[in-house]
């Protein structure tokens, strides 16, 4: 194992993504005159390591990007 943990690699990305624990971010940037927004997860994989999951969107896509992100957290 590499010694990097879900909230570790999640924490040295960037902010916290609000209801996602401590496994979560978001980030945002504008490219080109647009804004665009980022969310992603890591999972913690045991021995196997961490998986990361993002997306990155304009701002305008985001509340639909975000039920992807959610979907993905919870496939309940």
């Amino acid at each position: 194992m590499s010694g990097i943990d879900a909230a570790g690699a999640a924490a040295a990305c960037a902010t916290a993504r609000p209801g996602s624990g401590l496994t979560g971010y978001t980030a945002a940037a504008d490219r080109l005159g647009l804004r665009y927004e980022g969310e992603g997860l890591f999972f913690d994989l045991g021995d196997n390591g961490v998986m990361q999951v993002e997306l990155v969107a304009p701002a305008t896509a985001m509340p639909f990007a975000r039920s992807l992100i959610d979907s993905w957290a919870d496939p309940r």
